[in-house]
């Protein structure tokens, strides 16, 4: 800095310092990356997508076709006619899910950039979750409670809420019954109190798995045959009320007939 007074020289160091700190030179690069939802939810027999997304560098050039790879619970998944990706996003897509493909997938691929050479890539892991159509019914055993069940391939912290229309009843961790195949049946019960749109919903946090509704018309029916035991007709009041002019009836004729 030739020609410039030590009290010059200062000013522009400064004047250097601002302009860096307030974004005066380029940004640090954005580099690649992989977005994959937490949770992903499957019914039963069902096509299932696990997105994958290939977020591009404005300051990276790729050097060649990423590799895909994608694993689930820690071991590499094989594509075969079951398991097929889309290039496009890297997305891979289960045809007619079964129990056994409840996990945890990860998304990785393997490229090459001008700036990093040869790297694998990560995505944050979707967690799957497969579960059967949900039942929303009276209880067997009992005409006045609710029983809402599900059977899922594995909870997380899952949890059943019961609303009454729309406003939520009871909303806490189901009770849980474990089968022989390592699925897991969740269920919870709410009282019917009257007619009204009953709801179960199954969540993973904010999260909405699978939901059901009944609509209450049953209610009102029970209620009124409970009215009607409690309440029966006065059969025997009403023969007394019919005897009693019957009787002073036959008191009129027979005093005539002494008076004769």
């Amino acid at each position: 800095m030739q020609g410039f007074s030590r009290h010059e020289k200062m000013l522009l160091h400064v004047c250097f310092m601002v302009s860096a700190f307030c974004g005066g030179f380029p940004a640090a690069r954005a580099e690649f990356s992989l977005q994959q939802p937490a949770v992903v939810a499957g019914p039963l027999g069902q096509d299932v997508l696990l997105p994958c997304q290939l977020l591009d560098s404005q300051h990276e050039k790729l050097l060649n076709q990423p590799v895909l790879y994608w694993e689930v619970d820690g071991k590499q998944l094989p594509f075969n006619e079951n398991k097929t990706s889309s290039s496009f996003n890297k997305s891979i897509e289960l045809k007619e899910v079964r129990w056994s493909d409840g996990g945890t997938y990860e998304c990785k691929l393997s490229m090459r950039t001008d700036r990093r050479g040869s790297f694998r890539l990560k995505g944050n892991k979707t967690t799957l979750i497969v579960h059967d159509t949900m039942t929303f019914n009276l209880s067997s055993h009992h005409d006045s409670l609710l029983r809402c069940e599900v059977t899922v391939s594995q909870d997380p912290g899952l949890t059943l809420t019961l609303t009454r229309n729309g406003c939520v009843v009871q909303s806490s961790a189901p009770s849980e019954r474990r089968a022989a195949n390592g699925t897991i049946t969740l269920s919870a019960t709410v009282h019917l109190s009257g007619n009204g749109q009953y709801g179960c919903q199954l969540r993973l946090q904010d999260v909405l798995i699978t939901s059901s509704s009944f609509h209450s018309q049953q209610a009102g029916r029970y209620q009124l045959q409970d009215e009607r035991r409690r309440y029966s007709e006065p059969w025997l009041l009403y023969a007394g009320l019919l005897l009693v002019p019957a009787l002073v009836l036959l008191a009129v004729v027979a005093a005539m007939l002494m008076c004769r």
